[in-house]
């Protein structure tokens, strides 16, 4: 698997390559669809490689190309209990100068915590399988660490992923 930042106006976006299937991890602040393509060019990525979008959090700058991406065919993937972020999500938008494209709720893939083959008492972690993605990802609740931050793994023996940065 390959790790890929793709991000820009310095905040990280990460795409997950499982070689058929791209998994992007966070997007970008509403109206900067263009700048995020730009981006994916120049790391060699066409939007239409991007399968999956998985938001670690409902902050703009994580999240504001959300339905953007969807109208070009990315499968947003929620967690259950995200569900109920995405309508202050949009309400904090509304008398503030942003493009922003409100969220549909209807077309997501939505994984529930007793579908996790890791649940446990506190959430310590949550494995997330997408169709046609083999890869493991494993969020983890870490006290030291902001909640926004997640650690990624892929199932296989071995070193870590190597993180490809921009040049």
């Amino acid at each position: 698997m390959n790790i890929v930042n793709v991000g820009y106006d310095s905040t990280n976006y990460y795409i997950l390559d499982a070689n058929t299937v791209k998994l992007l991890i966070d997007c970008g602040w509403p109206g900067t669809l263009p700048k995020f393509i730009a981006e994916l060019k120049r790391k060699g990525i066409s939007i239409n490689e991007i399968k999956y979008l998985l938001v670690t959090h409902f902050h703009p700058d994580h999240a504001g190309l959300t339905q953007e991406l969807k109208k070009l065919g990315i499968k947003l993937v929620l967690l259950e209990s995200q569900i109920s972020f995405i309508a202050p999500f949009a309400e904090f938008f509304k008398g503030k100068n942003f493009p922003y494209v409100e969220i549909t709720q209807n077309d997501n893939l939505v994984l529930k915590f007793e579908d996790s083959s890791h649940r446990q008492a506190g959430i310590k972690s949550i494995n997330i399988k997408l169709p046609e993605f083999s890869p493991r990802m494993v969020a983890q609740d870490n006290a030291r660490a902001p909640i926004s931050k997640y650690r990624l793994r892929n199932n296989k023996k071995g070193p870590s992923p190597k993180m490809n940065t921009r040049l």
